[in-house]
């Protein structure tokens, strides 16, 4: 007889094996089904993003490149009319027209503050910016937007971007691990995308122009590296730019690097606001100098320090550096002199190179005139000084003495042949124009100019009377500007008009009830006395009166 266990499976063991096979494949089947939905969703996602970024290519591609604007004024320019007159651009391209669509699904229009108008709120015929709101559909439900901005032109579309808020530095530490570095934590921009990088930049100076460090792809908390070791560095972090959104740059913050420095660092070389021929230097020293360390600075004219070299010894940090040619470029170094057993150390050289400071030559042939045009004031005209630069700015003073210190009136931004206003009309001024200092350049002042007065508006004379003493004749009797100079003449004028435009006469050199022939019979004539302009003095007009020629 055979043994129970040589016996072949039962079938209750055979029905168990099977239940577990079942559970098994069922179980794998799940877990293959689950990645390919997953997978295939991912799949349906990305091509929906292409699939958007295509027609919205050509549709700036429409917009810009139609000859007849596809804009329309509000409120014509609904979602049917951009369907149609986009259709072409809202095709998806192929092989995806077939499974994708796109469309125009909204219109809205500026408002002053934003797109909040519709058709109906719209004023007819107003071209206000637009919003248009562009929709790809694809299968499996798949669906994605983006937004345009078509000005009113039509011409010019702008997609809105977004504004990423600024990241916030919360540390900054010089790591113990390594010499010449900087380790930086930050908050990230809180509206950011997915997959935002920032960059890291450390500088020599506020403004981050001096020997500036960049990394391109910053980790918070992460060694920024290649510094100038125990020098202040000034630090920001960004939140690069990309598609849809606008860079931002966190608050600047200052700290000292890793590493003890063992060489002087320049922090900044500028033109001189004092002297001519001179450079301000500023330096960071060594972290741990000797007792009486002293530096030394030289200038040269190429970055090989070999040209032009100029050294001042015992240079502190923020000192000028003299004796140089005006308008000259310079690189710098400064040197940490050698200190008993210390050798001497010297700093990168400085770049760019820096201008020595100029000093302007005097504006010259400065001369003033009374104005031919308007009362109180001079008119002034004076040549540039050669070595101004191309946006040289003047400014004018114009005061009572030769000593330019009473009644003094100052104009800025002044120009050759400008005007000099706010003047006490008919009082001598004296003159003189300085070139204003710039970076670089030191200030000037021309000499004096001889007085000039300011214009005086002529009070306006007075007709008395009118009359025809015998045929064809006229005398007008009148009395003379009351504040009119020595010598001050008139002009009469008789017109058929009382506009003073038809059929004129003029005598020049006029005076009081003279007679005047050659006029009309039985004709009503116009009459107007003009007092003279002259050096100073700007002309004025009677009322006019009328006389009857006998």
């Amino acid at each position: 007889m055979a043994m129970h266990g040589e016996d072949g499976d039962t079938l209750v063991e055979v029905l168990l094996a099977l239940i577990v096979m079942s559970i098994t494949v069922v179980s794998l089947l799940l877990a293959f089904s689950t990645a390919f939905t997953a997978s295939a969703t991912h799949r349906n996602l990305a091509v929906t993003d292409t699939v958007l970024r295509s027609v919205t290519e050509q549709i700036y591609a429409a917009f810009q490149q139609t000859p007849s604007s596809a804009y329309a004024a509000c409120p014509t320019g609904t979602t049917a009319y951009y369907n149609s007159v986009l259709a072409s651009a809202l095709t998806p391209p192929p092989p995806y027209d077939t499974t994708y669509s796109s469309s125009i699904t909204d219109v809205s229009y500026w408002s002053g503050s934003n797109f909040s108008l519709t058709p109906s709120t719209c004023t007819s015929g107003a071209t206000v910016p637009e919003q248009l709101t562009v929709n790809v559909a694809g299968p499996r439900g798949a669906s994605e937007s983006t937004v345009f901005v078509v000005s009113g032109s039509g011409q010019i579309i702008v997609a809105p971007s977004v504004q990423l808020n600024a990241p916030a530095i919360s540390s900054v530490i010089a790591p113990s691990t390594f010499s010449g570095g900087l380790a930086i934590t930050f908050s990230a921009s809180s509206n950011a995308p997915a997959g935002q990088s920032y960059t890291a930049q450390a500088c020599l100076d506020a403004a981050k122009t001096v020997k500036c460090v960049s990394d391109p792809s910053y980790q918070s908390g992460v060694g920024i590296y290649g510094l100038i070791p125990g020098t202040t560095y000034y630090v920001t972090v960004s939140a690069d730019a990309s598609t849809g959104f606008l860079a931002a740059t966190s608050a600047v913050t200052s700290a000292t690097s890793s590493g003890a420095a063992t060489s002087p660092t320049v922090t900044s070389v500028v033109p001189s606001s004092s002297a001519a021929g001179a450079l301000v230097v500023s330096y960071v020293g060594l972290t741990t100098p000797p007792s009486g360390q002293t530096y030394s600075v030289q200038a040269c004219t190429d970055s090989s320090m070999t040209l032009g070299c100029v050294t001042h010894a015992n240079f502190a940090s923020g000192g000028q550096l003299t004796s140089l040619d005006a308008g000259t470029r310079y690189y710098v170094i400064v040197t940490a002199d050698a200190n008993g057993p210390n050798p001497a150390s010297s700093s990168v050289v400085s770049s760019p190179a820096a201008m020595a400071t100029v000093q302007l030559s005097a504006p010259s042939s400065l001369a003033g005139a009374s104005s031919t045009t308007t009362a109180g004031v001079v008119d002034v005209s004076f040549a540039a000084p050669t070595n101004a630069p191309s946006n040289q700015r003047y400014s004018v003073q114009a005061c009572t003495n030769i000593a330019m210190t009473t009644g003094c009136v100052s104009q800025g931004s002044t120009y050759s042949g400008a005007q000099i206003t706010g003047l006490t009309a008919g009082t001598a001024y004296y003159l003189t124009v300085k070139a204003t200092s710039s970076t670089g350049y030191l200030s000037a002042t021309s000499a004096v100019s001889n007085a000039v007065k300011a214009t005086i508006a002529l009070s306006s004379p007075s007709i008395s009377s009118t009359s025809s003493p015998s045929s064809r004749t006229a005398t007008v009797a009148f009395s003379g500007s009351s504040n009119a100079p020595s010598g001050q003449t008139y002009h009469v004028t008789f017109c058929t008009n009382s506009s003073m435009t038809v059929g004129c006469t003029t005598v020049n050199s006029y005076t009081s009830g003279t007679s005047v022939s050659g006029l009309t019979s039985s004709v009503t004539y116009y009459v107007v006395i003009t007092a003279d302009a002259s050096a100073g003095y700007l002309s004025a007009n009677s009322t006019v009166k009328s006389v009857v020629v006998s």
